[in-house]
């Protein structure tokens, strides 16, 4: 709060002239009150005009006219980009830049034909993998026979489980 906010509460102690002239300092309070009031009056209303200014939008071009020039400028680019890309894409979807884009794709793959795929991997990274895989599926199977084979903490105290259905009269023949 401001400078004053904590007038009324800090009050002294009651004195001789205000037990004598009770009337006198309620008048006086009353218009230490009138007068925190009016501070925050103008302080409210300087408030509002800031903030009409800062919402005024022609002012603030008239106050930054570069700052303007440079948003709308922004503004007027990302808009033609968009539609630049837009059109860019309703032109690559036309049959006839498809067949000009599959020439020249086989084109390149007839030209250079090594760049196409992938060889084949050699005898050696073959062997490679696969005694990796192996390695690791035993360490995987040895792995997970320790955590079976490791004893159980005991339970404190056994749960009671879904009661088993009971078993079938022995008087009726089940039919199959």
């Amino acid at each position: 709060m401001g400078e004053g906010a904590n007038r009324l509460t800090a009050l002294l102690p009651v004195t001789d002239r205000e037990r004598e002239a009770p009337e006198e300092r309620a008048r006086e309070i009353v218009g230490e009150i009138a007068d925190i009031r009016n501070q925050l009056d103008r302080t409210l209303a300087e408030l509002d005009r800031r903030r009409h200014e800062a919402t005024d939008l022609r002012l603030q071009i008239r106050r930054h006219p570069t700052v303007a020039a440079g948003v709308a400028i922004g503004i007027l680019a990302a808009a033609s980009g968009i539609v630049a890309m837009a059109l860019i894409a309703r032109r690559r979807e036309r049959p006839a830049s498809k067949a000009r884009s599959l020439r020249r794709a086989l084109g390149r793959a007839y030209e250079n034909p090594h760049k196409l795929a992938r060889p084949e991997p050699g005898i050696a990274v073959r062997v490679l993998g696969a005694v990796a895989t192996t390695v690791g599926t035993a360490l995987a199977k040895k792995y997970i026979e320790q955590l079976w084979s490791r004893p159980r903490p005991a339970a404190a105290a056994p749960r009671p489980s879904v009661a088993p259905a009971p078993a079938p009269s022995a008087g009726r023949a089940s039919v199959r």
